[in-house]
């Protein structure tokens, strides 16, 4: 759902718990904890992924093979080492046959993302689906249904027009996933744009409360008054994705409603 300090902070409280996690129980979080890293350009991701492929090979278990070989293919593409990319998601699609269509989407668009010649496996989720089928903005759209911002980001980078790929610039800027606005921002020079914004939004780094763009426009309208569906409409949105930026606010300036929150931006 793009609330990654919040995700970091609850992976911390599992993986510190030694006694308590078995090795099985910690690839999930070591696989959370590693992608997100990776996405905002972070150190401390190849110690959580090498730990949670090298369990995931032991136990055998294909949900958890294909989690941590997917992460470290994302890993590899958004540091440019397309052919390692590609090495692991095939690794993933190995062991992907009798998965259901979540995880056979999830290997299906990374081994198309990385360039394989090998075809996705059978009918995966919906979001997946369309992306596969090459309807972008759909799949963009499902996945902000779904509350899912970076997954919807990712879907758009499919495409050649320079307008969908600031898209996808926007949202992943808001998201402070540095590697990932890296690829984009080439993919644009690639595709001859100019004036392409660098690094994070100004916005989000000057914002006191350390909110988005986004999340700061969400936030005037709720001072107005507007509700979630309201405030939808006027900014083009899902209804869910503005639930999730209403948590994401409510979550940043430490507050428990709408009316605190707005009372404390003033």
């Amino acid at each position: 759902m793009g609330r990654w300090d919040e995700a970091i902070a609850l992976c911390r409280q599992v993986l510190t718990r030694v006694e308590e996690a078995s090795p099985i129980n910690r690839i999930y979080p070591l696989y959370c904890y590693a992608t997100i890293r990776a996405r905002r350009d972070e150190d401390g991701v190849w110690e959580a992924l090498d730990e949670a492929a090298a369990s995931a090979d032991g136990c055998g278990e294909p949900q958890w093979v294909i989690k941590a070989r997917i992460g470290r293919a994302e890993a590899y593409w958004l540091a440019g080492k397309l052919s390692d990319a590609r090495a692991e998601a095939e690794l993933a699609d190995d062991v992907v046959a009798g998965a259901d269509g979540w995880m056979r989407g999830l290997v299906g668009t990374w081994l198309r993302r990385t360039g394989s010649a090998r075809p996705p496996r059978g009918v995966a989720a919906e979001p997946f689906q369309l992306e596969l089928d090459g309807d972008l903005d759909g799949a963009a759209r499902a996945w902000e249904e779904l509350g899912c911002p970076y997954d919807a980001a990712l879907a758009l980078l499919g495409a050649d027009d320079e307008d969908t790929l600031r898209r996808a610039l926007g949202v992943l800027g808001d998201l402070g996933a540095a590697a990932a606005v890296r690829v984009v921002r080439q993919r644009l020079r690639d595709a001859g744009a100019r004036s392409i914004p660098a690094g994070p939004r100004t916005a989000t780094r000057a914002n006191p409360h350390g909110l988005t763009r986004r999340e700061q426009q969400v936030l005037d309208l709720m001072g107005e008054g507007l509700t979630n569906g309201a405030i939808a409409g006027r900014l083009v949105l899902s209804v869910k994705t503005v639930d999730h930026h209403v948590s994401a606010i409510l979550s940043k300036l430490c507050v428990a409603s709408r009316a605190e929150a707005v009372a404390k931006s003033r």
